[in-house]
């Protein structure tokens, strides 16, 4: 089946391209910066931006072993299984130390540096 195309121009440059109709649809549904800009700009102006946004990266993130440094959030995976599907993960600003525990079934439990845990009726 031929796949239906929409015709776009480009806002930098003003040139007429074509994409798949389907990346409007998934830019409606689900935004990602790669459809937003695919249904923005032709693909050279695009690459073009993806390069300037791709230089200013580590100025904003810092990426570590296990995680990210992101301002003064610092993310890191702890411990993991793999099999079992959990995950336990490190939250830590200069205000305030968190451990995120994942269960295999999405399920999220927190608790602060003191082993407090964080609930919604306590407000964290």
């Amino acid at each position: 089946m031929d796949q239906i195309m929409i015709k776009l121009k480009c806002e930098n440059c003003g040139v007429e391209y074509h994409k798949p109709a389907d990346f409007k649809k998934w830019n409606d549904t689900r935004p990602n910066v790669f459809f937003k800009w695919s249904l923005s700009f032709c693909d050279s102006c695009r690459r073009n931006k993806e390069k300037e946004a791709l230089k200013n990266l580590p100025e904003i993130i810092k990426e570590l072993k296990y995680g990210f440094k992101y301002g003064d959030a610092t993310i890191e995976r702890h411990i993991s299984d793999e099999k079992k599907g959990w995950v336990v993960l490190g939250l830590e600003t200069t205000k305030q130390k968190l451990q995120i525990y994942v269960t295999n079934t999405g399920k999220v439990r927190i608790h602060d540096k003191d082993g407090k845990e964080w609930l919604p009726s306590n407000g964290g």
